[in-house]
């Protein structure tokens, strides 16, 4: 199949899940919506004296967006023929690999597994946000709630606000404490699992798994906030140093050395294109080719795609002289059940989304083309639409803008948003169906 064709099969199999589900994508993008809009109007409404409750409600505002997302795409698994066909046949395969017998193995070895929304979401949670941190998202919410704190105390009044990124030490002592109170949650949602296998039935409950999900997202959000504060003390440190303006001064008199030809300054022109490389290029290629591509992923991670196991982890070299070996009766060995408990979030959570790419990217360019393609002309469709809103709107006052913004927010998401999450399902059934030499065999191959 051609680029076109890929294109105008991607078109149709969008609109054959946007027109089926529209309904539930609606639903789920209101509901998170509203909830995100809420938390963020409560955390700028508590004020400097009550910045941990602030900061939780502000964490709760960035888990709605992300599990809205989250539901929207779960929501449209029931409609992907290929991926429900490839569940049915990874069902009838053994539960465990070699080496990872027993009724609690390192990670499910399924390369699909089918789970609940809150399920799914408990284990998808953390990488969705974690996106949304690296792509600056979640510091696009962080202006926000400046700005709600300023209509609420006032530009000048910044003692007052309920966000203070300059304060290390709350974020430090706020983290520690998420962190805390996180190891007790996974340690009781553990205990409720052993349980619920000796009684036969039954799971960890909701309340365990919503408070899980809850704290989950506060850490990531936390530890995000001090990499970026630490990020910034460094730069400023390093900028400052006198080494920083010494190589500075050593970049313009090397480029100083190349001639001027034709009336052309080829040192300002090698300056000024260095500069747009790392000011324009990169960020562009980074948002419009990488961050599409890893919203995919997480979408194969949310339908339960997943080719990791804890033999891979136990593969890498720097592991591999510290791991003890598999026993001849699948148990591992002291060193190899502290590799399980420290990387289990790293198993189960985010190396699932990078392996997911990689199966992903064995589908070609022409059908990852065509994605990248249709996910852009949505993308700036949207901003197209929202700059046109704002120019009808006219020139207003802060106070008036942030009045009608939520619901033009509301109106231009409820129409791109779905149509979005669509062609996410899309290309990743798309995907399934064209490699499946590369992406069925994936146990055997190990194993062998």
């Amino acid at each position: 199949m051609g680029t076109w064709g890929e294109v105008t099969a991607l078109v149709r199999a969008t609109a054959r899940l946007w027109w089926r589900f529209l309904p539930q994508l609606l639903l789920w993008f209101w509901v998170g919506y509203a909830v995100h809009r809420l938390s963020l109007q409560a955390a700028a409404g508590f004020g400097a004296n009550a910045r941990v409750t602030a900061n939780i409600f502000f964490g709760v505002a960035l888990i709605a967006t992300a599990s809205g997302t989250i539901f929207m795409i779960h929501a449209l698994g029931p409609g992907l023929l290929e991926f429900r066909r490839r569940l049915r046949r990874f069902r009838r395969t053994p539960p465990h690999s070699p080496g990872e017998r027993g009724s609690d193995p390192p990670i499910p070895t399924d390369v699909a597994a089918w789970r609940s929304g809150l399920d799914t979401l408990s284990v998808t949670i953390g990488p969705f946000l974690a996106i949304y941190s690296v792509w600056g998202m979640v510091g696009d919410e962080i202006s926000d709630l400046f700005v709600a704190n300023a209509k609420n105390y006032g530009v000048t009044a910044t003692a007052r606000y309920s966000i203070d990124l300059s304060d290390t030490r709350f974020y430090v002592l706020m983290s520690i404490g998420t962190w805390a109170v996180r190891q007790v949650v996974l340690g009781a949602q553990r205990l409720g699992r052993q349980r619920a296998r000796a009684r036969g039935h039954g799971g960890i409950g909701f309340g365990l798994t919503f408070l899980g999900v809850l704290l989950e997202g506060l850490w990531v959000y936390l530890l995000f906030v001090l990499a970026g504060i630490v990020v910034g003390n460094v730069r400023d440190w390093l900028t400052s140093r006198v080494a920083a303006g010494w190589l500075a001064e050593q970049w313009v008199r090397l480029t100083d050395l190349l001639p001027v030809i034709l009336h052309i300054d080829l040192p300002e022109v090698i300056r000024s294109l260095v500069s747009w490389v790392g000011a324009t290029l990169l960020p562009a290629a980074s948002h419009g080719l990488l961050l599409p591509l890893l919203w995919l992923a997480l979408t194969a991670t949310v339908f339960g795609w997943r080719d990791l196991r804890l033999r891979d982890i136990a593969a890498v070299p720097m592991l591999r002289r510290t791991t003890s070996r598999f026993a001849p009766d699948g148990s591992l060995g002291l060193a190899g059940r502290v590799v399980k408990m420290g990387s289990n979030d790293l198993r189960t959570k985010y190396l699932p989304a990078a392996t997911s790419l990689r199966m992903l990217l064995r589908s070609g360019p022409r059908l990852l083309g065509a994605y990248l393609v249709l996910a852009t002309l949505l993308v700036t469709g949207s901003s197209i639409v929202e700059s046109l809103v704002r120019v009808v709107i006219g020139p207003v006052g802060v106070d008036r803008w942030s009045q009608t913004e939520p619901f033009v927010g509301l109106a231009i998401g409820s129409l791109f948003t779905p149509v979005l999450i669509a062609l996410y399902a899309a290309t990743f059934e798309r995907c399934l169906s064209v490699v499946p030499a590369a992406s069925v065999p994936i146990r055997d191959a190990r194993l062998s």
